[in-house]
């Protein structure tokens, strides 16, 4: 009974505000569709992080689709980088932690803009912060690059910053 009267309490207060307040309908229109629009970005950029995960096992030998971990981190308003999107497994700790420029892989490959690769002895080297976060993971290898407008990538650069072979065209 009480989800019942919950339900038609909220019917009643919906239609009052849209015939009350003719912007809440269009704002709310616009709400859920940004709402959409950011599940769509999200599927799409995790997808593109699978491909990449299993286009470089592919032309590894020695790694397995489950040793290796993709993510895009984004700047954030208060100018610290966070994982936004990611494929492998990431704990929710890692995808909370905020690197700030020069701290970390990520953090140096910011403050340098160029690619970089670390190894398990500098994670051992973070503040403890971050190495309680990101040591039990057991990399041996990181790369991270600067991706943006004043950047330029070049062609195959993941695979040598990765030193793996490059796949014969």
């Amino acid at each position: 009974m009480g989800w019942e009267l919950a339900e038609k309490f909220g019917k009643w207060l919906g239609g009052l505000l849209v015939k009350r307040l003719p912007n809440f309908a269009r704002g709310l229109g616009q709400a859920l569709y940004e709402q959409e629009i950011s599940l769509l970005r999200e599927c799409a950029v995790t997808f593109l992080l699978e491909c990449l995960r299993r286009e470089i096992v592919a032309i590894s030998e020695d790694l397995n689709f489950s040793d290796l971990r993709t993510n895009l981190m984004l700047l954030q308003p208060n100018g610290t980088l966070r994982i936004t999107y990611a494929s492998g497994d990431y704990s929710t700790a890692e995808k909370q932690l905020e690197w700030r420029e020069g701290i970390g892989c990520c953090g140096m490959a910011w403050a340098r803009k160029e690619p970089t690769v670390t190894d398990s002895e500098d994670t051992e080297r973070l503040p403890p912060p971050y190495r309680e976060v990101v040591l039990h993971v057991g990399l041996t290898q990181l790369m991270s690059f600067r991706v943006g407008a004043d950047d330029s990538l070049p062609e195959n650069i993941l695979y040598k910053g990765l030193k793996l072979p490059l796949r014969a065209a």
